[in-house]
């Protein structure tokens, strides 16, 4: 069997890509989550965990027991660009070499990976098509509110750590819109399906294409 199709799939804070991936699945896909490659990456005793120790202090990132809590983590590195970058440094290579583990050993005709920071980390060079999950500002706000908890600042300062969605739609091959019903949101994940059926193994240079 041949190399898979393989997808990439991202979006902003809380624009709803967990879902259209759980649509994808049930459509026939491979997902893979690179957030819970990345989590791996934190693993105590991993040499990843051993840099990230060095390079941001014991003290300021783990618990008690020596794990890396990735909230205090997380707080640390979306305040600071800089801090962020180095972080990314040691995550990244760990988690495309997984990547591309998953897929040499897939037997899955499309491989949907679902990463957040898909062209901020120029990712998107290593897939042949790319899929931006957006939704309305407000709607990023509601669900992260109601799903996290959080406080209209926190998140606003979640949202501003990624590229504005309009920069990823305008790189995006195709955009799927996650404002409104599920069923719509559905009914257009059920069309990028079947172009994606339709596309070549090796990625093309096309315009943008919105459903």
């Amino acid at each position: 069997m041949g190399r898979p199709q393989v997808i990439g799939l991202t979006g902003g804070f809380a624009t709803g890509k967990t879902t259209v991936a759980r649509m994808l699945k049930r459509l026939g896909a491979r997902i893979v989550d690179c957030d819970r490659i990345a989590h791996q990456a934190l693993n105590k005793g991993t040499p990843t965990y051993r840099k990230i120790v060095r390079e941001f202090s014991a003290q300021a990132i783990c618990d008690r027991q020596g794990r890396i809590d990735r909230i205090k983590l997380g707080a640390l590195v979306f305040r600071s660009p800089a801090k962020r970058k180095r972080l990314e440094n040691v995550i990244h290579p760990f988690v495309f070499r997984e990547l591309d583990r998953v897929i040499r050993k897939t037997r899955k005709k499309v491989v949907v990976l679902e990463v957040p920071l898909l062209f901020e980390t120029g990712f998107d060079k290593k897939v042949d098509c790319t899929a931006v999950v957006s939704a309305p500002r407000r709607v990023q706000i509601e669900r992260a509110q109601k799903k996290f908890k959080w406080s209209p600042l926190e998140i606003e300062s979640r949202i501003r750590a990624q590229w504005p969605l309009t920069e990823k739609e305008a790189k995006a091959d195709f955009i799927i819109h996650n404002g409104r019903s599920w069923a719509e949101t559905a009914a257009q994940v059920r069309q990028v399906w079947e172009k994606w059926k339709q596309i070549t193994l090796q990625k093309k240079e096309n315009p943008r294409k919105e459903v």
